[in-house]
């Protein structure tokens, strides 16, 4: 069991590890323990302890990474804690993808050194919900849904093409030390015949969305109102995840200025009088001009909903507040007054739904019905309610076409976001256990706009 994890790229306060290492000891957990750090020396001197193994965590040359932790500690084991065998994807940047063979040549030459191996990851994952994270290096990079991290074992559970090459490694060890690792079985599955039998339980097909609500009309997803004169941040607020709605209301005459958020954590769609007039992201990849004026006497609601796009989860910026930090300027001119509203997109038990009627999602009238809603030009963001009637639950894959950026939920479980401009991902992965035998209901949110949309359930997944 990790002491800490790659404590020494952030400290090197060794009282705190040896608390940490203190707990473990009071506990009697009865197994090894160690630390995990990245292969350089204030990492590993940072991040470890003297009576402890020390691990390091890379993703390719293990010959130079293994001799520095030699130097570091002649006289422990090798280890790899972590052997990044592909990489997660942030909004914005193509899908990352490794090569089986260039990860089982590594794997082999890590393994022909004696060193242990833990696979970073061995199985892909889904961030569900709000918990997808972020990191910044030199700009706010937030992750995406999906975690599947081009891994031997999908997202989903397939046995990939990096299953089979790592297998084929493990089995030419497994054959020439039989005392280490008993009698090798051969496999008896091959990645055609996984595919085929995974494949033909899943589910495809379309969903009618048959209800719509206002997501700013409904009372039950915003909180209690708060008032303060400065925007306060999302922690202030109580909410962890998710949006907060900062409402406020500008008088005149003022000259016509420029509006600008400071401390924007993370995205805002901003609306004038019930209007959507721009967007602006912390990613820096929307910033739209947004300028107001007013003449005497007249007045109007800004409205800024401000999108938690996920905390940073590694590096010197952990502490990731959310919402506005700072304030909301007209021009050179600080703005107070403001009414806010924490956002919970998960209580969807009490929403007013409308009926749609009988629109098809392939159709244009359905798309047409969705402008008259407003979703492009009017008050806020739409939530649309569909069921779909399953005799078998099984996998499948949501894809929102049509939709530009939102999140999906599931009979009441939230799926996660999607982002279709920006990709690289474009479906969801639905895990059959989710569902159920008869009617189930998917309740999407829309926080932009749509052009002739459709949701479909596929059999395979569009990661980019």
């Amino acid at each position: 069991m990790q002491v800490e994890n790659e404590y020494g790229s952030y400290g090197d306060d060794h009282t705190y590890m040896r608390e940490i290492l203190s707990l473990y000891q009071e506990a009697d957990l009865g197994c090894l323990l160690f630390t995990s750090d990245g292969p350089q020396y204030f990492t590993l001197n940072g991040g470890s302890l003297p009576e402890l193994l020390s691990a390091v965590n890379f993703g390719s040359n293990p010959k130079d990474n293994f001799a520095l932790l030699r130097q570091f500690k002649p006289n422990q084991p090798l280890f790899c804690c972590e052997f990044w065998n592909g990489w997660f994807d942030h909004w914005y940047e193509a899908h990352h993808l490794r090569d089986a063979d260039d990860t089982a040549t590594v794997l082999e030459e890590m393994l022909t050194m004696g060193a242990s191996v833990n696979l970073y990851m061995f199985h892909g994952g889904t961030n569900f919900g709000f918990t997808n994270g972020a990191n910044f290096s030199d700009v706010y990079q937030p992750t995406v849904t999906s975690y599947d991290y081009n891994c031997p074992l999908s997202e989903s559970g397939d046995l990939t093409p990096k299953y089979f090459a790592i297998q084929k490694v493990i089995q030419k060890f497994w054959k020439t030390h039989p005392d280490e690792f008993g009698p090798c079985v051969e496999p008896s599955v091959s990645l055609k015949n996984s595919q085929s039998q995974t494949h033909s339980h899943r589910l495809e097909g379309t969903v009618s969305f048959t209800e719509s609500a206002r997501l700013f009309d409904e009372s039950s997803l915003l909180g209690k109102p708060i008032f303060d004169a400065k925007p306060l941040t999302m922690e202030a607020l109580g909410q962890d995840f998710g949006f907060v709605l900062y409402q406020t209301t500008l008088t005149g005459p003022f000259e016509k200025m420029r509006l600008s958020i400071d401390g924007l954590h993370d995205r805002a769609l901003i609306y004038l009088n019930q209007t959507l007039v721009g967007i602006k992201e912390r990613t820096g990849k929307r910033d739209d001009e947004i300028l107001i004026g007013l003449d005497a006497g007249q007045s109007c609601t800004l409205s800024i909903l401000v999108e938690n796009m996920g905390r940073i989860n590694y590096g010197p910026k952990l502490l990731d507040e959310k919402g506005i930090l700072h304030g909301v300027r007209i021009g050179p001119m600080n703005h107070f007054g403001w009414t806010m509203h924490p956002i919970f997109c998960n209580h969807f038990q009490s929403v007013n739904w409308t009926q749609l009627g009988n629109n098809q999602p392939q159709s244009k009238t359905f798309a047409d019905s969705f402008s008259q809603l407003g979703c492009k030009f009017g008050f806020g963001p739409i939530l649309l309610r569909g069921f779909v009637e399953i005799d078998q639950p099984g996998d499948t894959f949501i894809r929102p076409k049509g939709f530009e950026k939102g999140m999906i939920a599931v009979n009441g479980f939230l799926l996660g976001r999607y982002y279709n401009s920006a990709g690289p991902q474009k479906t969801l992965y639905l895990p059959g256990p989710l569902l159920k035998k008869g009617t189930n209901e998917i309740i999407l949110l829309e926080l932009e706009q749509m052009e002739v949309p459709s949701l479909l359930l596929e059999k395979e997944p569009d990661l980019g």
